[in-house]
Order: C-alpha cells, then sequence, then structure tokens
C-alpha cells in the first residue's frame, strides 16, 4: 500500500477541518502599549504614552455559500481518498491470498512430481536390472533414462516456479516477509528419501 495514499487522505482531512473552521464567526482583539514622542525629553511624560483597542469581527453571512460548496468538495475529496485507500487495502489482500494459493498448488504438484521421479526412478532400475540378466537389450535402459531426465526437468522447473511464487509472495506482503516451512511429514519424507535413490 502506497505511503502517498494515506498522506493524501490525511492532508484531505485536515483541509476539511480547516474549511470547516473558517466557516464560524471569528472574534480578534487587538491590543496595543507604548510611548510616542517626537521630543526624547518629552518620550517618558504622560502625554506620550499611547493606548489602543480594537475589536474585530469576522462574519461569514456572505461567504456561507461558497464557505458550504468548498466543505462539501472537501468531504467528497475525503470520501474519494478512502475509497482509494480502501481499493489499495482490498487490492494487496487479493493479490496476498493469490501469490499464497499459487505457491500452495505448486507445492502440491511439487509433491506429485517428486513422486513421479521416484517411480521412474523405479522403473529404470528395474529396466538396467533386466538388461544385466540379459533378459532386456540397452534400449529399454535408455528410454528409462530419457523418461527420468523428463521427470527430472519437470521437478526443477517446478523448483523454479516455486521460487517465483515465494518471491511474488514476499512482495504483496511488502518484503521482509519469510515464511519457515513446518517440518516434512512423513509422506514428504518418503517422497523425497525415494526421489533421492
Amino acid at each position: 500500500m502506497s505511503v502517498a495514499i494515506r498522506t493524501a487522505a490525511s492532508s484531505v482531512t485536515v483541509d476539511g477541518a480547516v474549511r470547516n473552521y473558517l466557516s464560524h464567526p471569528d472574534l480578534n482583539l487587538t491590543a496595543l502599549a507604548g510611548l510616542s514622542s517626537i521630543d526624547m525629553d518629552q518620550f517618558l511624560t504622560t502625554g506620550s504614552r499611547v493606548f489602543n483597542v480594537s475589536p474585530a469581527l469576522h462574519l461569514p453571512i456572505f461567504a456561507g455559500g461558497r464557505l458550504k460548496a468548498r466543505f462539501g468538495a472537501s468531504k467528497a475529496q475525503l470520501d474519494a481518498a478512502v475509497a482509494q485507500y480502501d481499493s489499495a487495502v482490498v487490492s494487496a489482500a487479493r493479490d496476498t491470498a493469490t501469490q499464497a494459493l499459487n505457491l500452495q498448488q505448486i507445492d502440491a504438484r511439487r509433491v506429485e512430481r517428486a513422486a513421479q521421479v521416484a517411480a521412474t526412478k523405479a522403473l529404470q532400475d528395474a529396466a538396467q536390472a533386466r538388461a544385466r540378466r540379459g533378459l532386456t537389450d540397452d534400449r529399454s535402459v535408455l528410454a528409462a533414462e530419457a523418461q527420468l531426465l523428463q521427470q527430472r526437468d519437470a521437478a526443477t522447473a517446478l523448483d523454479a516456479q516455486a521460487i517465483s511464487a515465494d518471491i511474488s509472495l514476499t512482495k504483496a506482503l511488502g518484503g521482509g516477509y519469510r515464511f519457515e516451512a513446518p517440518p516434512p511429514t512423513d509422506s514428504t519424507q518418503s517422497v523425497s528419501q525415494a526421489g533421492s535413490r
């Protein structure tokens, strides 16, 4: 969420408060006390003393319509700033939820892909065992190795997508966020151990 949106909302609020204040009557009293003399010998005498009091009253009688219009405009600006702020908050929440869901889906696909890699590795091991016993030729071993490489390539691509999704989630949360992954469950450990064999 942008600092500019929050600043705009607060400045509109202050501007509205000032305009509301200007719509009320204002009474000013000014007082003056001093000494005034042309000659320096007369400076401290009683005749050189000067006093003045002047009141000033400001009534927004003839400016009432203009002040109401300004107040209405500032209220509309405040409403627009609040709506923009709310929109930014909703957009940030939506973006965060989307990125979190994307990361969750990629993690689920990674678990599935790890199981596929483990199954393909088992097929390769079986093809190598048959070739060692002389039951088949090396073409089945090469085909199994090619399938294993394709599965590992797809798993690597999912790992890259997971890193990208994690960066996007961190950005959506405002940066600096670090998610500590929970410890792996038994099924995740067995799949990853099967994939590493």
